[in-house]
Protein backbone atom coordinates (compact mmCIF):
# COMPACT_ATOMS: atom_id res chain seq x y z
CA UNK A 1 0.00 0.00 0.00
CA UNK A 2 1.29 3.43 -0.88
CA UNK A 3 2.26 5.46 2.17
CA UNK A 4 3.39 9.05 1.48
CA UNK A 5 5.01 9.27 4.93
CA UNK A 6 7.40 6.49 3.96
CA UNK A 7 7.72 7.27 0.28
CA UNK A 8 10.80 9.43 -0.11
CA UNK A 9 9.62 10.71 -3.48
CA UNK A 10 6.75 12.42 -1.68
CA UNK A 11 9.10 14.05 0.84
CA UNK A 12 11.94 15.44 -1.27
CA UNK A 13 11.03 19.07 -0.59
CA UNK A 14 11.07 18.50 3.20
CA UNK A 15 14.55 17.04 3.14
CA UNK A 16 14.13 13.28 2.86
CA UNK A 17 17.10 11.71 1.11
CA UNK A 18 18.33 8.25 0.28
CA UNK A 19 21.49 6.46 1.42
CA UNK A 20 24.60 7.34 -0.49
CA UNK A 21 24.93 3.95 -2.17
CA UNK A 22 21.98 5.02 -4.30
CA UNK A 23 23.32 8.53 -4.84
CA UNK A 24 26.78 7.09 -5.64
CA UNK A 25 28.58 9.57 -3.40
CA UNK A 26 32.07 9.30 -1.96
CA UNK A 27 32.62 7.83 1.55
CA UNK A 28 32.98 11.34 2.98
CA UNK A 29 29.51 12.21 1.67
CA UNK A 30 27.67 9.15 2.96
CA UNK A 31 25.60 10.81 5.66
CA UNK A 32 21.91 11.29 5.00
CA UNK A 33 19.10 12.38 7.29
CA UNK A 34 15.35 12.15 7.32
CA UNK A 35 13.57 15.45 7.77
CA UNK A 36 11.92 15.81 11.18
CA UNK A 37 8.21 16.41 11.38
CA UNK A 38 6.77 19.80 12.21
CA UNK A 39 4.93 19.25 15.49
CA UNK A 40 1.22 20.14 15.47
CA UNK A 41 -0.56 22.40 17.92
CA UNK A 42 -2.01 22.28 20.63
CA UNK A 43 0.76 21.79 23.21
CA UNK A 44 1.97 18.22 23.89
CA UNK A 45 0.91 15.98 26.81
CA UNK A 46 2.92 15.79 30.10
CA UNK A 47 6.59 14.81 29.79
CA UNK A 48 7.73 11.19 30.22
CA UNK A 49 9.34 10.05 33.44
CA UNK A 50 13.11 9.64 33.58
CA UNK A 51 13.60 5.98 34.42
CA UNK A 52 16.74 4.43 35.94
CA UNK A 53 17.63 2.06 33.13
CA UNK A 54 17.15 1.46 29.42
CA UNK A 55 16.80 -1.82 27.57
CA UNK A 56 19.40 -4.54 27.29
CA UNK A 57 19.97 -7.24 24.69
CA UNK A 58 22.25 -10.23 24.81
CA UNK A 59 25.66 -10.88 23.31
CA UNK A 60 27.35 -8.72 20.70
CA UNK A 61 24.01 -7.16 19.82
CA UNK A 62 23.67 -5.58 23.27
CA UNK A 63 23.55 -1.80 22.61
CA UNK A 64 24.36 -1.10 26.28
CA UNK A 65 27.70 -2.95 26.00
CA UNK A 66 30.55 -0.54 25.14
CA UNK A 67 32.17 -3.27 23.04
CA UNK A 68 29.08 -3.62 20.85
CA UNK A 69 29.05 -2.04 17.40
CA UNK A 70 25.58 -0.72 18.27
CA UNK A 71 26.67 1.02 21.48
CA UNK A 72 25.87 4.72 21.84
CA UNK A 73 27.77 6.79 24.39
CA UNK A 74 25.08 8.79 26.18
CA UNK A 75 27.56 11.21 27.79
CA UNK A 76 29.17 12.09 24.45
CA UNK A 77 25.79 12.45 22.76
CA UNK A 78 24.40 14.68 25.49
CA UNK A 79 27.53 16.84 25.64
CA UNK A 80 27.45 17.41 21.87
CA UNK A 81 23.82 18.49 22.02
CA UNK A 82 24.51 20.87 24.88
CA UNK A 83 27.58 22.36 23.22
CA UNK A 84 25.44 23.34 20.26
CA UNK A 85 22.55 24.50 22.45
CA UNK A 86 24.86 26.77 24.46
CA UNK A 87 25.70 28.62 21.24
CA UNK A 88 22.03 29.55 20.97
CA UNK A 89 21.36 30.39 24.64
CA UNK A 90 19.26 27.25 25.13
CA UNK A 91 19.18 25.45 28.47
CA UNK A 92 21.20 22.22 28.71
CA UNK A 93 19.27 19.04 27.99
CA UNK A 94 19.05 16.18 30.48
CA UNK A 95 19.37 12.56 29.37
CA UNK A 96 16.15 10.54 29.61
CA UNK A 97 16.45 6.75 29.74
CA UNK A 98 12.74 6.65 28.93
CA UNK A 99 13.38 8.46 25.65
CA UNK A 100 16.49 6.35 25.07
CA UNK A 101 14.36 3.21 25.35
CA UNK A 102 11.72 4.68 23.04
CA UNK A 103 14.45 5.56 20.53
CA UNK A 104 15.98 2.09 20.83
CA UNK A 105 12.62 0.36 20.38
CA UNK A 106 11.95 2.34 17.22
CA UNK A 107 15.48 2.12 15.83
CA UNK A 108 15.46 -1.66 16.28
CA UNK A 109 12.71 -1.84 13.66
CA UNK A 110 15.55 -1.07 11.23
CA UNK A 111 13.41 1.14 9.02
CA UNK A 112 14.48 4.64 7.97
CA UNK A 113 11.24 6.45 8.78
CA UNK A 114 9.67 8.46 11.57
CA UNK A 115 7.62 6.83 14.30
CA UNK A 116 4.18 7.99 15.45
CA UNK A 117 5.42 8.70 18.98
CA UNK A 118 4.55 12.12 20.48
CA UNK A 119 8.16 13.29 20.69
CA UNK A 120 10.47 15.35 18.55
CA UNK A 121 12.62 13.06 16.38
CA UNK A 122 15.87 13.37 14.47
CA UNK A 123 16.97 10.42 12.34
CA UNK A 124 20.15 9.83 10.37
CA UNK A 125 21.55 6.99 8.29
CA UNK A 126 25.04 6.29 7.00
CA UNK A 127 27.19 8.47 9.25
CA UNK A 128 30.22 6.82 10.89
CA UNK A 129 29.22 7.98 14.39
CA UNK A 130 26.46 9.70 16.36
CA UNK A 131 28.77 12.71 16.63
CA UNK A 132 28.96 12.94 12.84
CA UNK A 133 25.17 12.63 12.63
CA UNK A 134 24.68 15.47 15.13
CA UNK A 135 27.20 17.62 13.30
CA UNK A 136 25.22 17.09 10.09
CA UNK A 137 21.99 18.05 11.83
CA UNK A 138 23.55 21.21 13.21
CA UNK A 139 25.06 22.08 9.81
CA UNK A 140 21.53 22.99 8.67
CA UNK A 141 21.98 26.18 10.75
CA UNK A 142 23.70 27.84 7.81
CA UNK A 143 20.48 27.73 5.76
CA UNK A 144 18.20 28.87 8.59
CA UNK A 145 16.93 32.43 8.16
CA UNK A 146 16.56 34.07 11.57
CA UNK A 147 14.87 37.07 9.95
CA UNK A 148 12.20 34.81 8.45
CA UNK A 149 12.01 31.82 10.82
CA UNK A 150 10.18 28.76 9.56
CA UNK A 151 10.43 24.98 9.21
CA UNK A 152 13.30 24.70 6.73
CA UNK A 153 16.11 23.32 8.91
CA UNK A 154 14.18 21.02 11.21
CA UNK A 155 17.04 18.88 12.52
CA UNK A 156 18.94 21.98 13.64
CA UNK A 157 15.92 23.74 15.12
CA UNK A 158 14.92 20.67 17.13
CA UNK A 159 18.44 20.43 18.56
CA UNK A 160 18.41 24.02 19.87
CA UNK A 161 14.69 24.44 20.59
CA UNK A 162 14.36 26.50 23.77
CA UNK A 163 11.47 24.58 25.36
CA UNK A 164 13.02 21.15 24.85
CA UNK A 165 14.77 19.85 27.97
CA UNK A 166 15.02 16.04 27.59
CA UNK A 167 16.73 13.87 24.99
CA UNK A 168 17.39 10.18 24.51
CA UNK A 169 19.14 8.56 21.55
CA UNK A 170 19.96 5.10 20.26
CA UNK A 171 21.55 3.17 17.42
CA UNK A 172 19.33 0.51 15.89
CA UNK A 173 20.52 -3.08 16.28
CA UNK A 174 20.28 -3.94 12.59
CA UNK A 175 22.74 -6.72 11.68
CA UNK A 176 20.77 -7.38 8.48
CA UNK A 177 20.79 -3.73 7.44
CA UNK A 178 18.36 -0.80 7.52
CA UNK A 179 15.44 -0.76 5.09
CA UNK A 180 14.54 2.39 3.21
CA UNK A 181 12.50 3.15 0.12
CA UNK A 182 14.67 1.64 -2.57
CA UNK A 183 16.75 -0.94 -0.75
CA UNK A 184 18.73 -1.89 2.34
CA UNK A 185 21.59 0.11 3.86
CA UNK A 186 24.30 -1.86 5.64
CA UNK A 187 25.18 0.69 8.29
CA UNK A 188 24.00 2.45 11.42
CA UNK A 189 20.60 4.04 11.98
CA UNK A 190 20.67 6.87 14.54
CA UNK A 191 17.50 8.00 16.32
CA UNK A 192 17.17 10.85 18.84
CA UNK A 193 13.89 11.68 20.58
CA UNK A 194 13.18 14.97 22.35
CA UNK A 195 10.74 16.30 24.95
CA UNK A 196 8.86 18.52 24.59
CA UNK A 197 9.01 18.34 20.79
CA UNK A 198 10.12 21.37 18.83
CA UNK A 199 9.33 22.74 15.38
CA UNK A 200 5.92 24.18 16.25
CA UNK A 201 4.62 26.40 13.48
CA UNK A 202 4.56 30.05 14.53
CA UNK A 203 6.94 29.50 17.46
CA UNK A 204 10.35 29.48 15.79
CA UNK A 205 11.40 33.05 16.65
CA UNK A 206 10.80 32.50 20.36
CA UNK A 207 12.53 29.11 20.45
CA UNK A 208 15.48 29.39 18.05
CA UNK A 209 17.93 32.16 18.92
CA UNK A 210 20.89 33.37 16.82
CA UNK A 211 24.33 32.11 17.89
CA UNK A 212 25.82 34.11 20.74
CA UNK A 213 29.21 34.36 19.01
CA UNK A 214 27.63 36.85 16.62
CA UNK A 215 28.73 34.99 13.50
CA UNK A 216 25.25 35.26 12.05
CA UNK A 217 23.74 37.93 14.27
CA UNK A 218 23.91 40.54 11.49
CA UNK A 219 21.78 38.32 9.30
CA UNK A 220 19.27 37.90 12.14
CA UNK A 221 19.09 41.67 12.46
CA UNK A 222 18.39 42.01 8.76
CA UNK A 223 21.66 43.47 7.50
CA UNK A 224 21.93 40.85 4.78
CA UNK A 225 25.54 40.09 5.73
CA UNK A 226 26.84 36.71 6.85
Amino acid sequence: MYNPELDCSARIQSGCSLPSSVAKTTPAERGVALSPRAAPLPPPPPPPAITPAGITLEGNNDPSNPSSWWYLDAAVTLARHNTYRAKHQAQPLAWSTRLQKEAQDWADNCWFAHSSRPYGENLALGHPSITAAMDAWYAEEKVYDYANPQFNAGHFTQMVWQRTYLVGCAIGVCPDGVSYVGGVWMGKLYVCMYWPPGNYMGQFSENVYPPVDGSRRRQALGSGEL
